[in-house]
């Protein structure tokens, strides 16, 4: 069956009051020419989040293994695209590859990606939200897949309680879908959202069967919980867990 999308209904969040501005298309962003860039970071996934939130580019990122292996890139640029910038820094660690679908920057390894364990690539047959926080949703959609993975009967309907933090500029969203990956909603949910990145990293230590396990980078995640992912913010430092203001020196950097 065709994957569809039912809806897709993006809101203000209430903690912020603000009207989200929609981003610009993928491939704008992409042939965008900066003067000059620099990038410094510890690694490819550091280095992902830097050119994600400079340029508020929606990235989708399968990493495998320590966030804070390291593995340095250090390269500068003068008069080069959002997209050479992308290819050249990805080219720093050739296990990944670059690759652009759903108005994403997906950044994996083709192996990994393309396993059919991998549980980002399970079809869910049924999602939706309704006027929920970008994280209540990657909470719910955590709980819904979990239930695919592990079979069991559903104690109670899910319910957004009060108990989640949002952010000060998170948005409120509406979500529909049938028949697509939870690679496909994780997209969704990143492009209508003021996130950059949803990040999912797989273990080093895998079992011989079953699903890839994952780990999340904000808690600690159990068995019975996966799989688990993050989201975001614009200067979320994925490597050291931290809030990175001096990336924000920009192009000057």
């Amino acid at each position: 069956m065709k994957p569809v999308i039912l809806a897709v209904t993006i809101l203000a969040g209430i903690a912020s009051g603000q009207q989200v501005a929609p981003r610009r298309d993928i491939q704008q962003i992409l042939s965008t020419k900066v003067p000059h860039y620099v990038v410094k970071a510890t690694n490819l996934l550091q280095a992902a989040a830097l050119i994600a939130s400079d340029f508020d580019l929606p990235m989708g990122v399968e990493w495998h293994g320590e966030p804070s292996v390291t593995k340095e890139i250090t390269r500068e640029w003068d008069n080069a695209t959002v997209e050479r910038i992308l290819y050249d820094t990805a080219s720093f660690d050739v296990e990944y590859q670059v690759q652009v679908s759903n108005g994403v920057v997906h950044l994996r390894k083709p192996g990994l990606a393309d396993s059919p364990r991998n549980p980002l690539s399970i079809k869910v047959p049924s999602f939706s939200v309704a006027n929920v926080y970008t994280g209540q949703a990657a909470f719910k959609l955590r709980d819904e897949v979990n239930l695919i993975m592990l079979p069991r009967q559903k104690h109670a309907a899910y319910a957004c309680a009060g108990s989640y933090g949002a952010g000060a500029d998170e948005t409120l969203t509406t979500l529909a879908v049938r028949d697509v990956s939870v690679r496909e909603i994780l997209d969704t949910l990143l492009t209508s959202s003021h996130s950059v990145m949803w990040l999912v990293v797989f273990r080093d230590e895998q079992p011989g069967t079953g699903f890839l396990k994952t780990q999340s980078i904000s808690r600690n995640t159990t068995d019975l919980e996966q799989p688990d992912w993050d989201f975001l913010a614009h200067y979320s430092d994925p490597v050291t867990g931290s809030y990175r203001g001096d990336w924000k020196i920009g192009l000057r950097r």
